[in-house]
């Protein structure tokens, strides 16, 4: 178990995900009002305080002698964390920034849209993209 402290608040964490989950919650608060250069450095700023948590917690898992899936786990996290840095830096859009982070979020949380899913219809045709995905934003707008 994990404790968080933001603006003299404690707030109790079970595990890795949820930690992060949390540190990236924290820019959407704001995301609507937020210039987009403020909040690419809100969400950079995440990443990189993720990233050390994980790092922190990588060191004592190796102190306690574990290895393995757990560790392996961890590394894979701190990869996408560094792709996504990565990723946000070249974005111009913050429509797209604000999905991302969202789709982010819910990850972390354990309730990501489920990806690999296409559609089509009686005639085969193949159309494009993740019907999850579009009957969410269409509720949105």
């Amino acid at each position: 178990m994990y404790s968080l402290i933001i603006n003299r608040k404690r707030k109790d964490i079970l595990d890795e995900r949820e930690m992060i989950g949390t540190l990236f919650s924290i820019p959407l608060r704001h995301c609507f009002y937020s210039s987009m250069e403020y909040l690419k450095k809100n969400v950079t700023y995440s990443v990189e305080l993720s990233c050390i948590f994980l790092e922190s917690v990588k060191k004592e898992k190796v102190k306690e002698g574990r290895k393995g899936s757990e560790l392996g786990q961890i590394t894979r996290m701190i990869t996408k964390l560094t792709h996504y840095k990565k990723f946000i830096s070249e974005l111009n859009n913050k429509d797209t920034l604000i999905n991302s982070l969202y789709n982010m979020v819910l990850n972390y949380e354990g309730l990501g849209l489920l990806n690999g899913f296409g559609m089509s219809n009686r005639h085969g045709d193949r159309l494009f993209g993740n019907p999850e995905t579009k009957s969410l934003s269409e509720k949105i707008r």
